[in-house]
């Protein structure tokens, strides 16, 4: 099965980016993660869906107080029967 994994560089982290995140995968039915990376990026990886590019629309958007210079979206194999619900891990 396919899995995205999104990363999103810009103003990102202390921004409430990864709350407004999993709030939106939770309202579109998306599956996964998202944490914060050490470069100062955000990664998200998540369960292919029929939603992913109205959900990729509002990463770009971002929170009120972020500000999104890239995103990068690379389709990976993974098990998606792992993945359910939508978290943040720190």
């Amino acid at each position: 099965m396919k899995c995205k994994r999104i990363i999103v560089s810009g103003r990102v982290q202390g921004v409430c980016y990864r709350a407004y995140t999993k709030d939106n995968a939770l309202r579109l039915g998306i599956s996964g993660y998202v944490r914060n990376l050490k470069n100062g990026s955000v990664e998200i990886f998540c369960k292919d869906s029929n939603r992913i590019e109205e959900f990729v629309i509002l990463l770009k958007k971002g929170s009120p107080w972020s500000r999104v210079d890239e995103i990068h979206i690379q389709s990976e194999e993974c098990d998606q029967e792992d993945i359910t619900g939508f978290e943040i891990k720190y």
